[in-house]
């Protein structure tokens, strides 16, 4: 799609997806999807709550997508 990259959100096939938030220093945030998913495109958004309904500080947090065997993390800021 325009101005999407090649795989940006795009699942080939059916997977168990894993899709988790953590700080800078590595600890875990919050789990945004833990389950089986069906291929094509899906948009996850984050409300910047942790797993406890709080809202986090503004800074650096990680993204890490998993989906089977592979796996991606992306870093992201957090401005407001």
């Amino acid at each position: 799609e325009e101005g999407h990259p090649a795989g940006d959100d795009l699942l080939a096939a059916e997977s168990d997806v894993t899709l988790e938030v953590f700080d800078r220093v590595g600890r875990h945030v919050r789990t945004l999807v833990s389950a089986r998913v069906p291929a094509g495109r899906h948009d996850i958004t984050w409300d910047a709550d942790d797993a406890h309904g709080r809202v986090v500080s503004r800074g650096i947090y990680f993204c890490r997508f998993r989906a089977d065997d592979h796996a991606v993390t992306a870093k992201l800021m957090l401005v407001e």
